[in-house]
């Protein structure tokens, strides 16, 4: 998995390159400036981002949001030693996929950023709040997003989704991922079970009735 990491702290963002390096995964940069690690994304084009909450008490939440709007298939983990309200509402809204607290094992956060890659929503070490009011993301589907759901309704695998939609298997989980993010459900199987029940949830969202 290509990793990118951001963390103020220079002393943990080294040892934390180093752990995950040692899991197997390809750090292609960490950042202590929270601007350059924005930056790098478009160049390096990581599967997958861990950042810390606050750089120098400047909220990661606005990076994300960049981040997100640049390229929607890029997880996003975060890693805190407290969680403030606005970071469980970006939760919430799938601004990020993941909260991990920051005095977890390196073992706890290597099997939280491979369940993140799965498509999972992951926190961990942490006792999350009841969700407040606000709604995921329910903006419509675009016709190529409702073939995923239908596809996720009939078992498809990212590769079988690739193939029958004639994109790359990248591409795919980039579509996998926006489709549940929209939809406000935390994995494949709640997606599908939406499909297959076609309740009312997807009248929101754009999906009509398929043949």
């Amino acid at each position: 998995m290509k990793l990118l990491l951001g963390d103020d702290h220079v002393m943990f963002l080294e040892a934390l390159r180093e752990g995950l390096v040692r899991r197997g995964h390809e750090v292609v940069g960490s950042y202590d400036q929270l601007d350059h690690l924005v930056d790098a994304v478009a160049v390096e084009r990581p599967d997958l981002c861990v950042l810390d909450v606050n750089f120098s008490g400047r909220s990661v939440l606005e990076a994300a949001t960049t981040i997100r709007g640049r390229d929607p298939g890029i997880a996003l983990v975060l890693l805190a030693g407290c969680a403030p309200p606005d970071v469980w509402r970006a939760f919430e809204r799938g601004l990020v996929d993941g909260i991990v607290n920051k005095l977890c094992d390196i073992s706890v956060l290597d099997r939280s950023l491979r369940r993140v890659r799965r498509g999972e929503k992951v926190v961990e070490r942490f006792l999350r709040p009841a969700p407040t009011s606000i709604a995921p993301d329910r903006t419509l589907l675009t016709e190529r997003e409702q073939a995923v759901v239908q596809l996720l309704a009939e078992g498809a695998s990212n590769a079988e989704i690739a193939a029958e939609l004639q994109v790359s298997e990248q591409s795919a989980r980039t579509l996998t991922r926006a489709v549940l993010r929209k939809l406000g459900v935390t994995s494949r199987n709640k997606a599908a079970r939406l499909a297959v029940d076609r309740s009312d949830d997807l009248e929101h969202v754009g999906l009509r009735a398929w043949r």
